[in-house]
């Protein structure tokens, strides 16, 4: 059970710091000069689906959630990964709607 309330809790960090560094005005500033210093980054710092893979990763790192317990640590890592930002992929979308319906 613990490991479920960690799951949805990462996912929903994972949601939120995503769609606020993609598509806030607060983060406006920071996605131009990330831009600026690497133009290549310009999809991944304006997507919130392709910046939560990363933002899940380094939470799955630090966190260091089994969701399914396999025996190899690096498809513990991978699948944690994959299984939190499928879950923030689904807030994230809650979150973008009910912000474009405000506008």
């Amino acid at each position: 059970m613990d490991q479920i309330i960690t799951v949805i809790a990462l996912s929903l960090a994972t949601s939120i710091i995503s769609v606020t560094i993609s598509r806030m005005a607060i983060f406006e500033g920071f996605r131009s000069w990330i831009i600026f210093k690497l133009p290549a980054s310009q999809d991944f710092i304006q997507c919130f689906y392709c910046l939560s893979f990363w933002v899940a990763f380094g939470l799955v790192l630090i966190y260091h959630p089994q969701i399914l317990k396999p025996h190899i640590a690096v498809l513990d890592i991978f699948l944690s990964t994959f299984i939190i930002m499928c879950l923030s992929t689904f807030i994230s979308v809650g979150i973008i709607k009910s912000l474009e319906s405000i506008e």
